[in-house]
C-alpha cells in the first residue's frame, strides 16, 4: 500500500501543501493513503520507522533549523523505505542537479514559485508512483496451481477477487469481477498459497485479495471491493486486517 508523506519547515506552505496533497487523494479512492505532514525531518524518520509499506514523499530541501537537508533526509527514508518515491519541493532551482549527485531518484523537482502548477505537480508524481506499483503487483501475479479435492487447479490471481466456502457443501466458490465458480475443497487447501499472493483472511469462510480492495466499512463489519463486490469482515479478523491494510 502506497502512503504520501510530506514535509516542510514553513508552516503556511505546510498547510497548504496538506491540504492539496488531501485533495487530490479524494480522486484515489483509497488507493493511497495519508501518512502525515511534518515541519521536523526527525519526526518524519520517527513515524516512518515504526510504518511498513512503500510512501510517496514531497520534502522541502531546505528544512531551516533542522539538524538535516531535505536531500539528507531523502536519503535516511531510502535507507528505511528503498522502493519510496521522492519528489523535492523547494524555491531552489539550482539545486536540482543534487539530486542526481546524491544518487536519489527523484521523481520530480517541484518549484514552489510556479504557484499555480503545484496541485498537477502532485497529482502526476502521486499517479507515477501507482502506476509503478500496480505493474510491480501484476508482474508478481502470476497464476498458481493447486491441489483441491485431489484435483490440480490453476487460479488466475490477477482476477480473482476473494475466496468463500459455505455450510453444508464444503465447496469452494471463486469470486471474479466477471464470474463466480466452484469446486469441492475447503480453505485450508488454498490459504497457505493464497497469503503467500497477497490475500488476506477476513472471515473464518474468506480469503480476499488485498490488491482489489477499496475500502474497510468497519461499522458495518465488511470489505468493499472493486466492481462493488463486499464481503464480510468478523470480529475476530478486524484487528489484523486493519493492520495489513495499513501497512
Amino acid at each position: 500500500m502506497l502512503t504520501v508523506y510530506l514535509c516542510e519547515d514553513h508552516p503556511e506552505e505546510l498547510d497548504f501543501f496538506k491540504e492539496t496533497i488531501l485533495k487530490i487523494l479524494e480522486d484515489f479512492s483509497g488507493k493511497i493513503l495519508w501518512g502525515g505532514a511534518f515541519s521536523s525531518p526527525d519526526q518524519l524518520l520517527d513515524t516512518r520507522a515504526g510504518a511498513e509499506g512503500c510512501g510517496i514523499y514531497f520534502l522541502d530541501i531546505d528544512l531551516g533549523q533542522s539538524s538535516m537537508n531535505g536531500l539528507t533526509l531523502a536519503q535516511k527514508l531510502r535507507g528505511l523505505d528503498p522502493r519510496c518515491y521522492i519528489a523535492f519541493v523547494t524555491t531552489h532551482s539550482e539545486m536540482s542537479y543534487l539530486t542526481f549527485t546524491h544518487h536519489l531518484e527523484a521523481l520530480d523537482f517541484v518549484l514552489k514559485d510556479q504557484f499555480s502548477q503545484i496541485p498537477e505537480r502532485f497529482r502526476s508524481c502521486m499517479e507515477t508512483a501507482l502506476r509503478r506499483e500496480e505493474a510491480a503487483l501484476s508482474r508478481e501475479m502470476l497464476p498458481v496451481t493447486v491441489k483441491i479435492g485431489g484435483v490440480l487447479r490453476t487460479l488466475n490471481l490477477r482476477e480473482l477477487v476473494y475466496v468463500d466456502t459455505s455450510k453444508g457443501d464444503h465447496r469452494i466458490y471463486f469470486h471474479s469481477a466477471a464470474q463466480v465458480s466452484s469446486c469441492h475443497g475447503t480453505l485450508r487447501e488454498l490459504e497457505d498459497v493464497l497469503t503467500e499472493n497477497g490475500f488476506l483472511r477476513c472471515h473464518k469462510s474468506v480469503l480476499v485479495n488485498r490488491r482489489f480492495i477499496q475500502e474497510l466499512q468497519e461499522n458495518a463489519r465488511q470489505l468493499l471491493l472493486s466492481g462493488g463486490l463486499t464481503c464480510p469482515v468478523s470480529v475476530r479478523y478486524l484487528k489484523s486486517v486493519k493492520e495489513a491494510l495499513n501497512r
